[in-house]
């Protein structure tokens, strides 16, 4: 079985079987499930879909849990992805520098 992978700018989902077990389920913003908001354009990858939760870990990791009817991923510079029922892994794009390991800032 082939995982459904899928990047739009600087965030990637993964289809995982993984499920959230402990962690905080993130609020809505203006009704917006918000997988990542720019730091300098205040741009944000974004889901409107009311069946769809997303759980953030300790360790910042993030899973997104898609219902029956699917959800698409939105933002302002880059175009939509569909995603189908099921469960997948948000990761934030890094980069390396010399001081430390960030997040890249959209």
């Amino acid at each position: 079985m082939s995982r459904f992978i899928a990047r739009q700018g600087d965030v990637i989902l993964v289809e995982t079987t993984k499920r959230p077990v402990k962690g905080t389920r993130a609020g809505r913003k203006n009704g917006r499930l918000v997988l990542a908001e720019g730091e300098v354009t205040g741009h944000a990858h974004v889901i409107s879909a009311a069946d769809v939760d997303l759980y953030i870990g300790e360790m910042e990791e993030a899973l997104l849990v898609v219902g029956n009817a699917g959800a698409i991923v939105t933002h302002e510079e880059h175009g939509p992805i569909a995603l189908d029922p099921g469960t997948y892994e948000v990761v934030h794009q890094r980069e390396y520098r010399p001081q430390a390991i960030r997040r890249v800032a959209d």
